[in-house]
């Protein structure tokens, strides 16, 4: 949704999973065999996950913006997105996952080095690939709301 709206794109959104059920019915299973959101679908192509989308939505529809045409930004960009998803995910998962005691202090913890990463980053430049909002600030900003 974040990077539908950098882009200005007109979209319908269809609440699934959670509260909403339908990610378990065939039709959706069709369209991501994981049963798990995202799901985009922009016209004969369907696509799950979320760094996918991005990617898709920012070649196909951004000109630039949010994935650069120049292939060392655009590779400083998926690094932070694929960062984002594997290194700091993981970890702020085994938060959200943990119980109260010292296995959450301990989850805390390992929360440090990788905030300590973007906190630097940040004090490079006004995003984490550079001076512009690109999709390696959208996948790791997921990760941070959560």
């Amino acid at each position: 949704m974040w990077a539908l709206g950098e882009l200005g794109l007109e979209h319908q959104r269809t609440d699934v999973a959670g509260p909403f059920g339908q990610n378990r019915e065939p039709a959706y299973l069709a369209m991501n065999p994981n049963g798990l959101i995202p799901v985009l679908v922009d016209g004969d192509d369907v696509l799950w996950e979320s760094n996918a989308i991005f990617r898709y939505l920012a070649a196909r529809y951004g000109d630039g913006k949010l994935w650069s045409s120049n292939a060392g930004e655009r590779a400083r960009s998926d690094r932070w997105m694929d960062w984002g998803s594997l290194t700091f995910f993981l970890k702020v998962l085994t938060l959200m996952r943990s119980a109260e005691g010292a296995e959450r202090e301990a989850a805390i913890a390992e929360l440090i080095e990788p905030c300590a990463i973007i906190d630097a980053a940040l004090g490079m430049h006004s995003f984490l690939a550079g001076d512009q909002l690109s999709i390696g600030d959208l996948g790791s900003g997921l990760t941070t709301t959560r």
